[in-house]
């Protein structure tokens, strides 16, 4: 092969590695867990917020609604 060939493989050689490795280690590296303190903080605050309230005549509880996650 002449030293034209050999160049081009060089060359290129960059563009190949970087064409694969790029899709390649955005798949595979290790993708932590997601937190969910935050949510789980943020249900606890919402569930000790929602006291329960009385009815006008004293009986039970109003509404026992479930909180919604928000996102």
């Amino acid at each position: 092969m002449t030293s034209i060939v050999w160049a081009n493989i060089l060359l290129v050689m960059p563009f190949i590695l970087i064409w694969v490795g790029v899709p390649l280690w955005l798949t595979v590296r290790h993708q932590a867990a997601p937190g969910f303190s935050e949510a789980h903080a943020y249900l606890a605050a919402k569930q000790r917020q929602a006291a329960p309230h009385s009815t006008a005549r004293g009986q039970g509880v109003a509404s026992q609604r479930e909180p919604q996650l928000v996102g």
